[in-house]
């Protein structure tokens, strides 16, 4: 499944990361992670992959350096939660939900950093205006 997208042998290109059961039917999901090979991107991709009767399919593809698999659920699967780097200062952090047979954006926040784990500003993705705004005022921190 991998394959089609890449253009290539996928085993040059990813690793399984984890295998867990993302809803409770007995049936792992896989959580399969990009190597670096990806050319200038600072974050490799991470694929979500399901079964699917027979076959597999592609539940969720993020760009990310982690993860985190939520305690809540959605449609009897685990929400998951992506934080990736937008730049050197700032980050995407992504909550998907499960919905017609995919995992879906919930939310989305563009969180500042300044040296520390912890964001000192969060603004909706929306928000454009205001994250430009904010980046511009900032520009020297």
């Amino acid at each position: 499944i991998i394959e089609s997208e890449l253009g290539g042998h996928c085993s040059d290109y990813v690793s399984i990361a984890k295998n867990i059961d993302l809803n409770n039917d007995g049936i792992n999901e896989l959580f399969v992670e990009g190597n670096g090979n990806f050319g200038n991107v600072s974050t490799a991709p991470i694929w979500v992959i399901g079964k699917d009767g027979d076959s597999f399919k592609i539940l969720l593809r993020e760009q990310g350096e982690i993860y985190e698999i939520k305690k809540s659920r959605t449609n009897f699967y685990y929400d998951l939660y992506f934080p990736s780097r937008r730049n050197v200062s700032s980050s995407f952090l992504s909550t998907y939900e499960f919905n017609d047979g995919k995992y879906q954006l919930q939310k989305c926040q563009v969180a500042f950093f300044n040296g520390s784990e912890k964001p000192y500003k969060i603004f909706d993705c929306g928000e454009t205006e205001k994250i430009e705004k904010f980046e511009s005022e900032n520009q020297n921190r």
